[in-house]
């Protein structure tokens, strides 16, 4: 990598929580200026860390309100990706409309510019009907996105790109992101290691620009369109973690396993497979088929047919693998129970990257859903400020 420069360092990483605050002061002064004009389309914007509690406030607000909900997720979008994604179930939707819910296959591409696009489309259709968009998720960027626009520069050298990308290539998840980290702090407290997509884009971009990605899309301009209502749900630490556990325990039970199982031969390389929840079974299938484990399980049912036709009765003895350690020896326990800890924690990891980002990005009120007196009191007035457009 000697021949190209990818030590321009930005030297603006160190900025403190105090400057960002201050720079998302004058974001929200300028949302008050915007909000002046009357074509502005009112939105409701809710995020949050996994786990907290958005999807029943979406559920909430749509209802009292007359809204329709577009998702801000970049897993969800993924058909048969349930469990893991914990995507709201037909019985959870209670009869309101989710839009960017189960519109791709697995292995198709979905990313900002395409949920953006998508979005905006959206909200111009449920604001045509004359109800409310609620868009409601964890991704941050996403919802970024669509409150502010920060074009990235497009003159690229496509020949210098692809040398960048060919001499990165050789390089482990791990050295990429030390590489990252060297370059762009910022933006390593808000790209997962193993997201090589991202790493390498953030790489590529200080290397061909001299300007760190971070700090290009923080030359944000409010997007004039809306008028955004956002809210952030979040609440102490521990109660979070234990409610991540515990979802995850949950997830187990439902048939997390069996999911994952059905999609893996054909979606395991595909970027939808880096979720979390999904990447970590891979160890564990390999050696339970090495084992002819899922054949025996199903006591004669073909794998093959299960993958196929997603047999509700092989799904229930293939998931009794992991929650009844059926045919399972001691090792193949301590992996299983290794694989669901280690969900657990980077679950847990990413909710903090989730907070990181969204207290560095947003100016929002922050509400606890388990404070419930006081939550169910700035809630309503919540409501009541949006109903006369006072917020």
């Amino acid at each position: 990598m000697s021949n190209l420069n990818f030590n321009r360092v930005y030297n603006n990483t160190n900025n403190t929580k105090d400057q960002l605050k201050s720079e998302n002061d004058v974001h929200h002064d300028q949302h008050k200026e915007t909000h002046e004009q009357s074509d502005s389309i009112p939105i409701i914007c809710i995020i949050g860390p996994t786990a907290v509690g958005k999807t029943e406030l979406s559920i909430r607000l749509a209802k009292t309100l007359n809204g329709e909900i577009i998702n801000a997720d970049a897993y969800q979008i993924y058909k048969y990706m349930d469990i893991g994604t914990a995507k709201p179930t037909v019985a959870e939707r209670e009869g309101i409309a989710h839009y960017l819910i189960d519109e791709y296959m697995p292995d198709e591409t979905y990313n900002v510019a395409i949920f953006q696009q998508k979005a905006e489309h959206y909200i111009d259709l449920i604001h045509s009907k004359g109800k409310v968009p609620i868009i409601v998720g964890g991704t941050g960027l996403y919802m970024k996105s669509l409150l502010y626009t920060f074009p990235l520069k497009q003159d690229e050298d496509e020949v210098l790109k692809e040398q960048i990308r060919q001499q990165l290539a050789a390089l482990s998840n791990a050295e990429l992101f030390e590489q990252l980290k060297s370059i762009d702090f910022e933006a390593a407290q808000t790209i997962h290691p193993n997201n090589r997509k991202r790493v390498i884009r953030a790489i590529e971009y200080m290397t061909i620009h001299g300007e760190s990605i971070t700090n290009a899309t923080k030359q944000t301009v409010l997007n004039d369109r809306y008028k955004p209502l956002l809210i952030g749900l979040n609440t102490d630490r521990d109660v979070l973690y234990d409610r991540i556990n515990r979802r995850i325990d949950i997830m187990i039970n439902d048939g997390l396993f069996s999911e994952v199982y059905s999609l893996y031969d054909q979606y395991k390389n595909s970027t939808s497979f880096q979720a979390i929840g999904y990447k970590e079974w891979t160890p564990f299938i390999k050696c339970i088929e090495e084992d002819g484990i899922i054949e025996q399980s199903i006591s004669g049912l073909s794998s093959k047919l299960y993958k196929s036709n997603l047999s509700s009765q092989s799904n229930h003895y293939i998931n009794k693998i992991v929650t009844d350690n059926f045919m399972l020896n001691n090792v193949l326990i301590e992996l299983k129970q290794s694989i669901i800890n280690q969900i657990k924690q980077n679950t847990r990891k990413f909710a903090k990257r989730q907070l990181t980002y969204f207290h560095n990005q947003f100016s929002v009120m922050w509400l606890d859903p388990f404070d419930e007196i006081l939550y169910n009191k700035l809630i309503q007035e919540s409501i009541e400020k949006f109903k006369k457009g006072e917020y």
